[in-house]
């Protein structure tokens, strides 16, 4: 088993340290942002296959990291690889809704992304990351050789009208996108790779589509996508499984959007945006299990059968609720 090498980023720090620790003085101290960490690694381990290691690095921080990010100059395989993470701390992974109290990477950088990864085998997860520039290349964009590349529990928010939210780019690489929510960008999801594996995503109020296949074979599962401007929800054809859309393209079940403020989803008001599942959400109850490969939602909060559809799992203050919206997934499931 490889050895499991943890790094630490913390934008309360300053440059300088090794990022050793979750300090924020001192030689040891946290990088200040992620690419200086990226960065340094790459010079330290480029090869973590003959290292026998995966690298591990936790985030932090309440205040922006605003530097975009490319992640490259490594050599990986399956289980050595870069593996990106929020910290378990108040300032690190976020609840499930964009916020300034928590890790982000935010950028505001015209012709760039703010998360490129360049590398195989990547994996990042509850993070948060923006691109406000409307002159903008989108979020996160994807450029994987080969192997499969893991995107899981993110808030991807995009603030250009003119580019995806993420991008893969054409190449052998599959991508794994689960529990993310998708917003405000053109085309939330547009694929080239080899496979594209979309499960529990919540793409959203993006201004052309919600999720496009230029290339390659696009599965779908338990996905919400609804609120698109120009174009469909779901514009290319793949395998849909449980999913939901706004307009019923790709032969999915009707969900409405553009009056679910309150009911569907907490809030899909511009700019505050909070795509937890509202009480009265149709997407309640009517997901297939999916327990076999993860069990939990966007906020690391375990899924119960039926699952929900979307990156949220719905959890009632009152058990009884939850319970009765549940029963009636599950009886639409036996009627079909």
């Amino acid at each position: 088993m490889a050895t499991t090498v943890t790094r630490y980023v913390n934008t309360a720090s300053t440059a300088g340290g090794d990022g050793t620790t979750n300090a924020t003085s001192g030689a040891t101290r946290a990088y200040a942002g992620l690419q200086a960490a990226i960065t340094a690694q790459a010079s330290a381990r480029p090869n973590l296959v003959s290292n026998d290691e995966l690298l591990y690095v936790l985030c932090e921080g309440t205040a922006a990291d605003t530097a975009p990010v490319i992640i490259t100059g490594f050599t990986t395989d399956s289980t050595r690889y870069v593996w990106i993470a929020g910290n378990s701390t108040a300032a690190g992974r976020h609840l499930g809704v964009w916020s300034a109290s928590h890790y982000r990477v935010q950028v505001n950088a015209a012709s760039a992304k703010a998360i490129v990864d360049d590398e195989e085998w990547t994996r990042i997860e509850g993070i948060q990351a923006y691109n406000s520039n409307a002159g903008s290349e989108g979020v996160l964009k994807v450029f994987g050789l080969a192997g499969t590349v893991t995107y899981e529990g993110l808030i991807l928010r995009g603030g250009d009208i003119a580019s995806p939210v993420i991008f893969q780019d054409q190449g052998t690489a599959s991508m794994t996108v689960r529990n993310c929510v998708v917003y405000g960008g053109s085309d939330g999801i547009a694929s080239s790779g080899a496979t594209t594996l979309l499960e529990n995503v919540t793409i959203a109020g993006n201004s052309a589509r919600g999720v496009v296949r230029n290339a390659g074979t696009l599965i779908c599962r338990n996905c919400y996508a609804g609120g698109s401007g120009s174009g469909a929800d779901y514009a290319s054809t793949g395998t849909y499984t449980n999913c939901r859309s706004e307009d019923g393209s790709q032969s999915t079940t009707v969900v409405d959007y553009s009056v679910s403020a309150g009911a569907y989803f907490v809030n899909i008001t511009a700019g505050s945006e909070d795509f937890h599942l509202g009480a009265s959400s149709a997407l309640i109850g009517a997901g297939t299990d999916l327990s076999g490969t993860f069990t939990t939602d966007i906020d690391n909060q375990t899924r119960s059968v039926p699952w929900d559809i979307g990156a949220d799992e719905f959890v009632a203050a009152i058990s009884f609720d939850k319970m009765r919206s549940k029963l009636r997934g599950h009886l639409r499931g036996v009627r079909q």
